[in-house]
């Protein structure tokens, strides 16, 4: 099957963490001659710190030296509390009590579920609810935003609505802010379903959050900014950001498959504004899928044949990503996989501990430098798995 390819894919290095893909694709200017890159060893993924009483949601970076993880006290749904950790390159503090922030949901997608920090002293956390949450000068606060807007027309009463959120949120600085808010509803016709959706975008200026754009219908549930004025939002459609306005994208679609669209879960965009976007078909959700943004659209990204499921991806330039996923099984022990071309395949080792993938999130700094977050497959905790060269 012909697919569009990045301008020139040379090579690409697939590394897997804590039950979790870690992609590094490597891609070279067009004609280019290129090595293959070096496969991590194993060693360079360790668990380098472990945070108690505290199930991971979501992880920013301002470095290496400043990273914050946001959870929960995985007990129980009924209003359980929520709580950040930090993690200072060698140890990692102990789960701080976000005042007022609680997962109510019936299961883990509830409570705050997206984490931006611009530096090491300021961080916004946004998910269900009509709070945001900043955490500046060592403290937390309640920051209102209200609700996405709703879906229009309402849906049929028989419609089921699902908890309106804010999916993702992406800081420039303490006075500067994006988020979007996402309003779904699963709509059933006699024994068929459907999705009707509602997305709002919001700014913030350090005072407060102002309303943007509202589009109906539009789907998406991640972002990835370039710059203040270059941005990538994506779902099962993508909008591109230029500094005042969201704008619809188009996003590629495999040629010759009779396929609903896909749906991305995570995006990573680069100082080049390069982005990479990973995700499940939506009529298979064991089978995995990625498009590229470069030259102004989406391009298929060919990703190898397997039982890896994508979670998050972060690209530092547009020659190395790192992306973390699971096996189809949520409750597999961690190990670390390598792939680098079709002639090796893939290659795996244990990590100490176990850990599964549900909450995962990644971070990375360099080519050579990312953090994960991950859950141990017992009890509650918070595992940093890190990579630094």
């Amino acid at each position: 099957m012909k697919v569009d390819s990045p301008r020139s894919v040379i090579h690409r290095r697939w590394v897997f963490a804590s039950s979790s893909l870690v992609l590094a694709a490597a891609l070279a200017a067009a004609g280019a001659s290129v090595a293959p890159a070096a496969v991590n060893p194993m060693s360079s993924w360790p668990v380098v710190a472990r945070t108690v009483s505290m199930d991971p949601l979501a992880l920013s970076c301002a470095s290496m030296k400043f990273c914050m993880a946001i959870g929960w006290s995985g007990k129980g749904y009924a209003a359980s509390p929520e709580y950040s950790s930090i993690w200072n390159e060698s140890t990692a503090s102990k789960a701080a009590r976000i005042p007022g922030a609680f997962l109510t949901a019936d299961d883990d997608v509830g409570g705050l579920g997206t984490l931006s920090c611009p530096t090491s002293t300021y961080c916004m956390a946004a998910g269900v609810g009509d709070d945001t949450y900043d955490w500046s000068a060592g403290k937390w606060r309640a920051v209102p935003i209200g609700y996405p807007q709703p879906v229009k027309p309402p849906p049929p009463a028989t419609s089921e609505e699902v908890a309106p959120r804010w999916v993702a949120v992406t800081c420039f600085s303490a006075t500067s802010c994006l988020a979007i808010g996402s309003v779904r509803w699963d709509v059933f016709h006699g024994e068929k379903e459907s999705l009707d959706v509602a997305t709002t975008f919001d700014r913030w200026n350090g005072r407060t959050w102002s309303r943007l754009q509202t589009f109906q219908k539009l789907d998406v549930l991640a972002m990835s900014c370039a710059t203040h004025t270059q941005c990538m939002a994506i779902g099962t459609q993508s909008t591109l950001w230029n500094g005042r306005r969201w704008t619809i994208v188009p996003v590629a679609k495999e040629p010759g498959l009779n396929l609903p669209p896909a749906t991305y879960t995570s995006v990573s965009c680069t100082r080049s504004f390069t982005c990479v976007a990973v995700g499940t078909n939506d009529a298979s959700y064991d089978v995995s899928t990625a498009v590229e943004w470069f030259g102004g659209k989406w391009h298929i990204f060919s990703v190898p044949k397997s039982t890896i499921l994508p979670v998050g991806i972060a690209c530092v330039i547009a020659t190395d990503c790192f992306e973390t996923g699971y096996v189809d099984s949520l409750s597999t022990p961690s190990y670390v996989s390598t792939y680098t071309d079709a002639s090796l395949g893939w290659t795996s080792h244990k990590v100490a501990g176990e850990a599964y993938a549900p909450s995962q999130d990644i971070v990375a700094q360099s080519a050579s430098s990312a953090v994960v977050i991950d859950k141990p497959l017992h009890g509650v905790g918070t595992y940093w798995i890190a990579e630094k060269q």
